[in-house]
Formats: structure tokens, C-alpha cells, sequence
């Protein structure tokens, strides 16, 4: 007996056929090209034995669709028509009549009878399940760049460069498209499939944006520059300074972002939350509750002027000015002769020297070049927070203090016979038993505090890289060792050695950063 398989059929997948369905044994069956087609593979049967016709199903993973396969008996008269299939696809594996396509059956199964195997027929396909989709979050307005822009020339637009995203009265912020909830399908057995809702995604609205009911639209409530943290949002006012920041202005205290389109001159000062300058800080007072931006840079006087901000503070350059800084110091040109200090001071370009003063880092200092011919007087400095040490410094003072009192007041208490009960009852006495205790317990908690303060003020891997030339002459300061190059350095990385406890170097690369 001669079975032919519709469609492509390998070799290999008639011999499973003839050992994984039928159960035939080698000697019964060979699976040989036919004669017809010596492209085509048939299964050559010699067995006796008799199988009646197989019907075999595979449900997919979603339990969505199914295939059926269909085997021509072998030895026996049974055939099974579009009804029997049918039947004994609800009655053995349950599908749902509904869904099962009974003019695909009718196909197949015609090609069944004429003796040929026919698998992997779609014959079962239910209503899918459509899982809910994710809302979606659009935002209209320009991201940060973090980056100057580079030029048609090959220049870099230093003046232009800003994080400061500004936007408008009204300007629509955030288009938000909400989660679907889905709908529900069913399997090929007719049992409900419920589906997967969507994900929620709000963004919360703080001060400065409107959003309307349904949260589908933020807007700015007032003109100002955006702050955007991906699960939060706000615009802060903006005060534009038109010119100078002079006698005409007078000095300024904001609440907000103060933009100053020139310079802010001598004797003057900048208390805002956000500072933006388009020209130079003349030696003025600058203090932000977050960063400063100065695009053309800080010129030290020799007076009275600093510029201190709670997180960045980017400059163009900086001469002969004190600049500190809760997280970074970016220098884009150069620095002279400058006391810097941040949790991380670096430079920007390729180009940019910094140049005697003192650079004091909590975690890295990262330069391009550093010092000149002849360069004495230069420190960089890394590893140790001068905000912690700071209060530190004043924890201590405080920790003194109350030891002055807490001994005045043993000094009282060993005079007095604390065994007589008559004597501890007296108000002042317990008044001074009292005050002891408590300042004990207070003294015990302000060592626990200097001491994880202590802590806190050294980093634990503290770095001073030069990634160009670093010059003869500066000094190298990590903790409390330090060196003097002895003679110019290139691409050098300066780290604390534990082991020797003293400043060690390496070559520097990009990758070990």
C-alpha cells in the first residue's frame, strides 16, 4: 500500500509518520521516492496489520487556533466523512463548533480520501483575545541637550548651548493617550480568554503645568523653563532681564529662573532658584537653589564675588573667581586662577586649560589640561566633601560645648550628697540630674553622628584624571597625601592606593572611567 502526503513532505518526517502514528515497525514499511515525482517521497506499507483512520490536533499557546492532521487507514474499509471529522473533534478535544471551518475540512478531507495524509490543516480558529495596550506618553517640547552644538565650520556654539528647556503661557506640554482596557476573546473550547488591561502611565503635574480631567493634556500654566523628571513635571517662572543686571535692576531675589540676556556687573547680585546669563558674571554674587549657566563666563575683580549653586554650575571661563557647587563645575574654555569645589569638576572641550587656583572635588576631577610652563602654585584636589567636613567641623564645636556644660554641672553634682534622699528631692538638684542626663544621652547620639559624618565625607574611590597634558609643578592632593609633579605628564589618572595608603597613577583611558 502507497501513502503520498499533500503537500511538501521530507523523508525524515515520513518516517516519523510511519514509526510515531501508525506504530509500524521497520520491516513493515520504507519510505521511497516516487516513481512519478523523483522529487516526492511516499510511504511504501507492507504490514498486515490494520489501522483505522487517525485524526490527530495541536492547540497553539494562546489556545486561540488549532491544526488537525488526518491519516488514511491502513488495511481497513473505514472512512470518515466531513461529519465524522467534525464530531470527533468536539467530542475528543472539545472545539467549539463555532469555530471550527468546516470548508477546510472539506478540502483536506477530500484530499484524505484519496488516500493521502494531509497535516497540519488550520482547521480551529476562535475570537482572539486583544490585550490592552500601555498608555502612551508624548512629549512636545525639546529635551535638554547635554551637548554644544557643533557647527557647519567644525566650531562649537558655546553661546547657545543651554539645559534650560523654555516654553510659554499655554504651550501644550505632554499629550498623554490613556491605557486600553482590551478585549476579551475565546479559546477553541469556547471558554472565555480574558485580556491583559493596559498599563497605566501618569505623569504628575506640579507646580506651573494644568492638566485637564481625563489627564490627556499638560499645559503650562505660566511662562518659564520646564523641569521634567519622567514621572514628574513643572514650569518654573521665568524673570527675563533685559540688559544689565545694574544700577537700573538693582539686585535681585526670585523665586524661579532669572534669565539675564547681558551681564551682571560688580557689586550686584543673583538669588534665584535656576540663573542663566548670556554674558559674563563681572565678579557679582551669584546663588541658585539649583544651577547657574553662565555662557560666557566669571571674571573675578578681586572683591567680594562668588558664585555658589545647590546643583551645577556651567561657565564659558572662569578668572580669578570662587565657584562651589553641590554637584558638578563644568568648564567649557579655560579657568585661571580659581578656588573650585564640587562633588565632580570637569571640562568640556579638547582644548580647555585650567590653570593655578585650587580645584576641590568630592568624587572626580577630570581635566584636559592642566597648568602651564612654570606652574607653582596649582592644586587638585579629590576625595574628601568639604560640605561634610564642614559639619563635621561643627558637630565637634558642638560636641565641645556641651562637654563644657556636662562638666560644669558633674562638677556642681560631685559636691552634693547625692545619697541623702532629702537632697535629691530638692527641685534644683533633680533639675541638675536631669539636665546630666539628657545631655549624656545628647553627647552619645553627636559622637554616633561625627562619626558617620566623618564617614560620609570621604569617597571611596575618589579620581584626578588628565586626559591631555598635565604640567610640571602642580600639586596632587588625594585625602591627606600628597605629590608634585616632578616633571610634565600625558593622559594620566591619579587614584588612592589602599594598600600603600599614598597617591598612586596609571595611564588613562576612556574605558576605565
Amino acid at each position: 500500500m502507497i501513502l503520498t502526503a499533500y503537500g511538501d513532505t521530507s523523508r525524515a518526517r515520513l518516517d516519523m509518520v510511519a514509526k510515531n502514528v501508525y506504530t509500524l515497525l521497520p520491516e513493515e514499511y520504507n519510505v521511497v521516492q516516487n516513481d512519478d515525482n523523483k522529487g516526492e517521497y511516499v510511504l511504501d506499507v507492507r504490514t498486515l496489520r490494520r489501522f483505522d483512520p487517525i485524526i490527530r490536533a495541536s492547540v497553539s499557546p494562546d489556545r486561540a487556533k488549532a491544526e488537525i492532521s488526518i491519516y488514511p487507514g491502513i488495511n481497513s474499509t473505514k472512512t470518515l466523512s466531513d461529519e465524522d471529522i467534525i464530531e470527533i473533534l468536539k467530542e475528543r478535544w472539545h472545539f467549539e463548533p463555532l469555530y471550527i471551518k468546516k470548508d477546510v475540512i472539506a478540502e483536506f478531507a477530500g484530499y484524505y480520501r484519496q488516500g493521502m495524509i494531509a497535516e497540519k490543516i488550520p482547521a480551529v480558529e476562535s475570537l482572539p483575545v486583544v490585550d490592552g495596550k500601555d498608555a502612551v506618553i508624548r512629549i512636545l517640547f525639546e529635551k535638554p541637550s547635554q551637548k554644544p552644538k557643533l557647527l557647519n565650520n567644525g566650531s562649537v556654539d558655546y553661546k547657545n548651548f543651554t539645559n534650560f528647556i523654555m516654553v510659554n503661557k499655554g504651550d501644550l506640554l505632554i499629550k498623554r493617550t490613556p491605557p486600553t482596557e482590551g478585549s476579551k476573546g475565546f479559546d477553541v473550547t469556547g471558554a472565555e480568554i480574558f485580556p491583559m488591561p493596559g498599563k497605566e502611565n501618569i505623569i504628575e503635574a506640579m507646580d506651573g503645568v494644568t492638566v485637564n480631567e481625563d489627564k490627556t493634556e499638560y499645559r503650562a500654566k505660566c511662562s518659564g523653563h520646564v523641569v521634567f523628571t519622567g514621572t514628574m513635571i513643572s514650569v518654573l517662572p521665568l524673570l527675563s532681564v533685559d540688559g544689565n543686571v545694574d544700577y537700573r535692576t538693582g539686585n535681585i531675589n526670585f523665586e524661579g529662573t532669572v534669565y539675564v540676556s547681558k551681564d551682571v556687573l560688580t557689586g550686584f547680585s543673583v538669588n534665584a532658584d535656576d540663573i542663566i546669563i548670556e554674558g559674563i558674571d563681572e565678579d557679582a554674587v551669584l546663588t541658585a537653589r539649583n544651577s547657574i549657566n553662565i555662557k560666557v563666563g566669571i571674571k573675578g575683580l578681586g572683591n567680594k564675588g562668588y558664585v555658589k549653586a545647590g546643583v551645577d554650575v556651567v561657565t564659558g571661563y572662569s578668572e580669578n573667581s570662587r565657584i562651589s557647587a553641590r554637584g558638578s563645575i563644568e568648564i567649557k574654555k579655560y579657568c585661571f586662577n580659581s578656588a573650585l569645589s564640587a562633588n565632580r569638576i570637569f571640562t568640556s572641550s579638547k582644548d580647555a586649560i585650567v590653570n593655578g587656583g585650587s580645584l576641590r572635588a568630592f568624587s572626580v576631577v577630570h581635566l584636559h589640561n592642566a597648568g602651564s610652563k612654570g606652574t607653582n602654585d596649582m592644586l587638585i584636589e579629590a576625595g574628601t566633601s568639604q560640605e561634610m567636613e564642614e559639619r563635621a567641623y561643627n558637630i565637634k564645636a558642638e560636641l565641645e560645648q556641651l562637654g563644657e556644660t556636662l562638666k560644669k554641672i558633674m562638677s556642681v553634682l560631685s559636691q552634693t550628697d547625692l545619697k541623702n534622699p532629702a537632697v535629691v528631692k530638692n527641685p534644683k538638684v533633680r533639675k541638675l540630674l536631669e539636665t546630666a542626663s539628657m545631655l549624656k544621652r545628647k553627647q552619645s547620639l553627636l559622637e554616633a553622628k561625627l562619626e558617620e559624618t566623618k564617614k560620609k565625607s570621604c569617597h571611596p574611590d575618589p579620581r584626578i584624571i588628565i586626559e591631555n597634558n598635565a604640567r610640571a609643578g602642580i600639586k596632587i592632593k588625594i585625602f591627606n597625601s600628597q605629590i608634585v609633579l616632578k616633571t610634565d605628564m600625558t593622559k594620566v589618572e591619579f587614584y588612592f592606593d589602599r594598600e600603600t595608603e599614598d597617591i598612586s597613577f596609571q595611564s588613562y583611558s576612556p574605558r576605565q572611567v
